[in-house]
């Protein structure tokens, strides 16, 4: 009896002891990289994010004794995994790994991956404007045009769904900072084995409608002036459309790039000015362009 009275706390000590000694994960931190290194780290990031919550409910909590026993096992489920998260790229291999720190218990784990084929290209066009209009703005937007190369570089065109949400909130936001009178809308097309995203901007708020045109000159002949008068008027109905505020803003820019082009077909130097009619009877909306030449 006293050897039974002996044991048997011996016996309980010794399973709270290994039940102690037992780590439980407490965090999981997730790696992914593109092979190729064409993928963009926006993107790649977004696949560390929706890979951390599947391996978050997966290890939390677990025992890493367990883990640490069968980790070819888990490295293959999270390969299967990992190919129907990550829509568009192909799970190469799969590195899982434990850490004791101090905090506690982490499993590390890192994704090598590849688009499966064809990636996406990015267009960026302008509606409501005239390709002169399209030009100038054009100009405003390097780092926008740049910043959607970067975070389409690499993607694999299966990719587009998930990929879309990124793009439509980068692309509204840097629109709006850049152009706050135009707004974007980002469409996402896919035809065979291409596939694009399109940008498309477009004006908001009151637009010019109507464009008063004129030309003057002090050494040309009334006759020829007509003739470059009606030449160049279609020129002048180009700033039709555009923002009322983007033309208070931008005149003098608007005025040197219609500069340019007259004074490339025009003998002479050429001069201009544009003032906006706020007594015309078609409304505020009215904006008068003088050209001049010599």
């Amino acid at each position: 009896m006293k050897k039974k009275s002996v044991w048997l706390p011996v016996f309980l000590y010794l399973l709270w002891t290994c039940s102690v000694l037992a780590a439980p994960v407490t965090r999981v931190n997730v790696n992914i990289r593109d092979e190729l290194g064409k993928t963009s780290p926006v993107l790649l990031h977004k696949m560390e994010d929706s890979m951390q919550i599947v391996a978050a409910q997966l290890f939390n909590g677990r025992d890493s004794e367990f883990i640490a026993a069968d980790v070819s096992d888990y490295e293959h489920l999270l390969s299967e995994i990992s190919d129907r998260v990550i829509t568009g790229y192909q799970t190469n291999r799969v590195d899982l790994s434990i850490a004791h720190e101090q905090e506690g218990t982490v499993v590390n784990l890192l994704f090598a991956v590849a688009p499966w084929a064809q990636t996406v290209q990015a267009v960026i066009r302008f509606s409501g404007i005239s390709p002169f209009a399209a030009a100038v703005l054009q100009e405003k937007i390097p780092v926008l045009r740049e910043q959607l190369q970067q975070t389409l570089q690499g993607a694999a065109l299966d990719a587009t769904d998930w990929a879309g949400g990124i793009l439509r909130g980068q692309v509204k936001n840097s629109v709006e900072t850049v152009l706050p009178d135009f707004r974007a809308a980002v469409d996402l097309t896919t035809r065979d084995d291409h596939a694009a995203v399109q940008v498309i901007i477009y004006p908001v708020g009151e637009l010019v409608r109507t464009v008063q045109y004129s030309m003057v000159s002090k050494s040309i002949p009334n006759i020829l002036l007509m003739k470059l008068k009606y030449k160049y008027a279609d020129k002048a109905k180009s700033l039709q459309g555009l923002p009322v505020s983007y033309m208070e803003a931008n005149h003098e820019l608007l005025a040197e790039r219609l500069l340019q082009e007259l004074s490339s077909r025009t003998p002479g130097k050429a001069t201009s000015s544009y003032t906006e009619d706020n007594n015309s009877p078609r409304g505020r909306n009215t904006g008068r362009y003088f050209p001049g030449i010599p």
